[in-house]
């Protein structure tokens, strides 16, 4: 006689406990198999940097900005659109969760097979008629294909994350960093075979890994959907079911869209802006190589300082947590799963911003040689990586409002925080011309954003912000990181590694203390 399969905290079904259960490993899940992967995001961080230099990196961080905005565009709201109404049917109307399921990947592959033709045919003809060079229109297909890649692999995780199986998502969030690495790696190695170590050709190839990442990713997404039993791939796809839901998912879709896509540019515009100026006015060196150098600086800095998206794995248990509980008229969880989505982020933000302000450039220069050296780099990552962070809580709360069913309200706050980026960005970089300025013009948006966020969330939605969310892992990562700054030796990588160590491990032992202490409090006025 075999014994029943016990089932998973993900898939238990709907006690108050059983959720938040759910909510907080689905959140600790998706961050840890995303830093599991993140392994190979590391490597990828090292070769690409190192393989192209500053200035084919002054290339590729503006495309990969290009990647990322592309993929919003195409996408228009729609994977967030059905994890917010799969999550809401799922326990009442199966049959209506379906629906959303087959329309809204439907809806996400007409539009990626309409951008892909337009690109290609419109750019043959540019290219035709001499309007446009071969490496242009290789590079526009490339990466208008890889971000078609990128968004059917979204879409059908969000399937997965509608019906809140943290557990399924997260096996294509592991893969996806594999097949970006081994990827990239080979096609930018066969293209250096091919033209040589300086060609832009080589940017191309970058650009064609992050596609090859996205597949990495959709194939196991389409086996974990089927596994759930709910659809076929081949269902999924097939536009003879079409259920008559386009235009609902669009309409919520499209107010989605317009924050998901001001967050991409958020997170992605300051490479190609800084560029653009920084080229056209030669506003960071003598010379175009010269500024190329800097604006490399710049994007690797960046790409370090967006590992704080890391929180993207709290995002995705947050919304369709809330949106179930608002469904239902459960303020007190929606209160419950928010004060715990602060307590993780801004835990992971304190470890981030602590290890960077001690150590930030010498990881960069240790990870990408000495071309990017430790005293150019060191301020620029410890900038980078708290403007990164202001971004990774703004996608945190724009999947809030919209598991709120309030898209109207991320777009608004988005809409400003980009106004700002741009209006920051060009600021500082024609008034101080240095790429560091450019940097706090990219760092103080999303902050101010965030912070924003964060009282209308107060005001208008009665959600408190809790203070010890944000008090407790700053006290502790200060008191980690001021006496290793101060008193740890700088003599070698190991050191720098024990550093780290120790810092941590304070940092740790910090918060278990104060833990402690509030749960006693609060038992004690339980009681």
């Amino acid at each position: 006689m075999t014994k029943p399969k016990k089932e998973s905290v993900f898939s238990k079904g709907g006690t108050d406990e059983e959720k938040k259960d759910r909510f907080k490993a689905g959140g600790l899940l998706a961050m840890g198999t995303l830093l599991a992967g993140g392994l190979f995001t590391v490597a990828w961080m090292a070769f690409t940097p190192t393989i192209l230099g500053p200035e084919l990196m002054g290339l590729f961080g503006p495309m990969m900005g290009w990647f990322w905005v592309l993929g919003n565009v195409i996408a228009l709201g729609v994977p967030q659109t059905i994890t917010a109404f799969v999550s809401l049917h799922a326990d009442l109307d199966v049959e209506e969760s379906r629906r959303f399921i087959g329309d809204g990947n439907r809806l996400v592959l007409l539009n990626g097979v309409a951008a892909l033709g337009v690109t290609a045919v419109g750019g043959g003809v540019a290219f035709a008629l001499g309007a446009m060079s071969l490496y242009t229109y290789a590079m526009a297909v490339t990466l208008v294909a890889s971000a078609c890649a990128g968004m059917l692999f979204w879409a059908m995780n969000s399937v997965l994350n509608g019906f809140q199986r943290i557990d399924l998502v997260s096996v294509g969030n592991f893969l996806f960093p594999i097949g970006q690495f081994i990827g990239s790696v080979a096609l930018i190695l066969a293209a250096r075979a091919v033209w040589g170590p300086g060609s832009r050709w080589l940017v191309v190839a970058a650009v064609a890994g992050l596609g090859v990442g996205q597949l990495f990713g959709l194939v196991p997404a389409m086996l974990m959907v089927r596994r759930t039993g709910h659809a076929s791939v081949g269902e999924i796809y097939d536009l003879r079911r079409r259920q008559g839901l386009f235009v609902k998912i669009l309409k919520f879709g499209g107010l989605a869209a317009v924050s998901m896509v001001a967050l991409a540019v958020v997170q992605n515009l300051a490479a190609p802006l800084v560029r653009i100026v920084g080229l056209y006015w030669m506003l960071f060196g003598d010379t175009r190589e010269a500024c190329l150098a800097q604006i490399g600086y710049f994007s690797t800095a960046l790409i370090f300082g967006m590992a704080t998206m890391l929180l993207v794995g709290v995002a995705i248990a947050l919304m369709p947590a809330v949106s179930d509980a608002e469904g239902k008229g459960r303020h007190d969880l929606v209160q419950e799963y928010y004060t715990g989505a602060l307590q993780q982020c801004f835990t992971v933000l304190a470890v981030f911003i602590m290890i960077f302000a001690v150590y930030g450039g010498r990881i960069i220069q240790l990870m990408n040689g000495p071309q990017f050296p430790a005293a150019v780099m060191h301020p620029l990552a410890l900038l980078s990586v708290i403007g990164g962070g202001g971004v990774a809580l703004l996608f945190v709360l724009v999947h809030l409002f919209i598991g709120l069913k309030k898209p109207a309200a991320a777009a608004a706050v988005m809409g400003l925080v980009f106004i700002g980026l741009i209006a920051g960005i060009g600021y500082s970089s024609f008034a101080f011309r240095t790429v560091h300025a450019a940097m706090w013009g990219f760092m103080v948006p999303p902050a101010l954003g965030a912070a924003g966020s964060l009282l209308l969330i107060r005001v208008r939605y009665n959600l408190l912000f809790p203070w010890w969310t944000l008090l407790e892992p700053a006290c502790c990562a200060c008191l980690a990181a001021v006496p290793v700054a101060l008193f740890m030796p700088d003599r070698g990588v190991a050191l720098w590694f024990a550093g780290v160590g120790v810092m941590v491990a304070v940092f740790g032992a910090g918060l278990a203390l104060l833990e402690r202490r509030r749960k006693k409090s609060s038992a004690a006025q339980a009681a």
